[in-house]
């Protein structure tokens, strides 16, 4: 894929997420799964807290807020906040968005403050490269109301 046709795509794609649409992202790797939801961040001007959710500590301390400045976002990164899958379980509070970076990550145990209620957003947003072929995990995005959206 050129340049060129990974930029339309990721437009192609924020064009087709109506502002303050939740639901999942599944795109082939290396695409720009986080170049879009920045740019989404950036388009719908996220009012309160951001929650990103990714598999490993070096990406939550250190890549994605890498991604941010990278991406013309840095304004936003007083309201970032990153965890890892692990750590979810002890996430509380109402954030603007929440991102789920490889959703494929999610269990029952890890996404329980979201399915109890202990940490709710106004959109939450998944993504990941990687389809599930589990129906638990299914189960999991649809009690979540994470219908695919692209």
């Amino acid at each position: 894929m050129t340049k060129k046709e990974k930029n339309n795509l990721q437009k192609e794609i924020i064009n087709v997420i109506a502002p303050g649409e939740s639901g999942r992202l599944i795109l082939a790797p290396r695409c720009g799964k986080t170049k879009i939801i920045i740019d989404l961040i950036k388009r719908d001007k996220i009012k309160g807290k951001i929650l990103w959710v990714t598999p490993t500590s070096k990406l939550a301390e250190e890549d994605i807020p890498k991604e941010f400045e990278k991406w013309k976002a840095k304004k936003y990164l007083k309201q970032l906040e990153t965890t890892t899958w692990k750590s979810l379980v002890n996430c509380k509070g109402k954030y603007g968005i929440i991102v789920l970076d490889e959703e494929q990550f999610m269990t029952a145990n890890n996404a329980s403050p979201l399915i109890n209620g202990d940490l709710v957003s106004e959109r939450t947003i998944s993504m990941t490269g990687t389809e599930t072929k589990y129906q638990s995990k299914k189960d999991l995005y649809n009690k979540l109301n994470l219908k695919i959206i692209y």
